[in-house]
């Protein structure tokens, strides 16, 4: 009952205030320890000072949580590493891990990095997913500020 509600409240996330973005990622790296207590999550996340609107908040909030939500699931790590850095005219973050890295044989990108590479898209983000030096996972994204967002169809 608890996943079902969590999945239907998160199905309704259309609009971060820009300003709590931050305190929302701190509170969902928060979650994951618990639910992950054998996995260190190490987060630097710096307040965001302006992206355009709640929407591109609400699309960034989603892109961390399904890149820290596959470390913790799939890497086999014992370490996840976030980072959020607000530049001037772009923010910037990437989550690592120390697994076993991506599939060497991969035929086609899953359901969940397909819909990360739409939501980056909408919000006119550059989104890269790479293995990471000394094995691992590593995605990495730049929002510019400047980017108009647009709803999700």
């Amino acid at each position: 009952i608890a996943q079902t509600r969590q999945l239907a409240q998160g199905l309704l996330l259309a609009h971060i205030e820009p300003a709590r973005l931050a305190s929302e990622l701190e509170e969902l790296c928060a979650t994951l320890r618990q639910q992950f207590p054998a996995l260190q999550i190490d987060a630097r996340i710096e307040p965001t000072t302006a992206l355009p609107d709640g929407h591109a908040a609400a699309q960034i909030y989603r892109l961390v949580q399904e890149a820290l939500r596959n470390a913790c699931r799939h890497s086999g790590g014992r370490c996840v590493y976030v980072q959020v850095i607000d530049h001037p005219r772009s923010l910037e973050f990437s989550i690592e891990d120390d697994g076993i890295g991506l599939p060497a044989h991969q035929r086609s990108p899953g359901m969940g990095l397909r819909i990360m590479q739409h939501r980056a898209d909408h919000i006119g983000a550059r989104l890269e997913l790479t293995a990471r030096e000394g094995g691992g996972t590593r995605v990495h994204c730049i929002v510019p500020y400047s980017a108009p967002s647009r709803p999700l169809a």
